[in-house]
């Protein structure tokens, strides 16, 4: 039997299921005096960024069943509980990746498969580490995942390729770490490190 983690799609998938844990992690421990915390996203509080994780394994879904990958312009503001639709979207999408993985481990990958883990690995490990910022844990994120993400954006996303979804990135220093590296990368500056957050404490 071939092991999903052996197979290139499988490593996608398995990428996109450490950033969902991740993700899942720091959503979960949020508190409702939490939502309205600013974050490092410009002008997106806590909330925002909760409902763009959820409007993202939403716009995922639907990049895996169809090929065509549809988000909203700004994040939607659902009238359940936040933080448990986004944990049941997230984990919905990673559900399917993680049977799509199984498929394609067999040698019949799912199309646009490998493109839908790809966008769950960055999206849910950045918006993660934005939420843990947001809570003053912004050095938590494993290592390990920031340079494995790292490695693979840094092989999408050069800066012509960004568009309006991703800012530009922030020089970073070779002596700093991974996580730092990561979210220089991915547009957010030192000061945003450092942000004293007191809203909703």
């Amino acid at each position: 039997m071939t092991e999903l983690s052996q197979s290139p799609l499988g490593a996608d998938v398995a990428l996109a299921a450490r950033a969902g844990r991740y993700a899942l992690d720091e959503v979960g421990a949020l508190t409702i005096g939490d939502l309205d915390r600013p974050t490092p996203c410009a002008d997106w509080d806590v909330r925002s960024v909760v409902a763009h994780l959820a409007d993202v394994a939403d716009a995922l879904a639907g990049l895996l069943d169809t090929g065509r990958l549809t988000m909203p312009e700004s994040p939607a503001r659902p009238a359940d509980d936040p933080v448990a639709g986004a944990q049941r979207r997230v984990q919905q999408l990673l559900d399917q990746l993680q049977a799509a993985g199984e498929q394609g481990s067999y040698g019949h990958p799912a199309p646009w498969a490998a493109e839908a883990a790809h966008g769950a690995a960055i999206e849910f490990t950045v918006h993660g580490w934005d939420v843990a910022a947001a809570r003053g844990r912004a050095h938590q994120m494993p290592a390990d995942l920031a340079g494995d993400v790292l490695a693979l954006a840094g092989g999408l996303l050069d800066d012509s390729a960004r568009g309006t979804s991703f800012a530009a990135r922030v020089t970073s220093g070779p002596d700093e770490s991974p996580v730092e590296r990561l979210v220089a990368f991915m547009g957010r500056g030192p000061a945003q490190w450092t942000r004293s957050v007191t809203t909703g404490a």
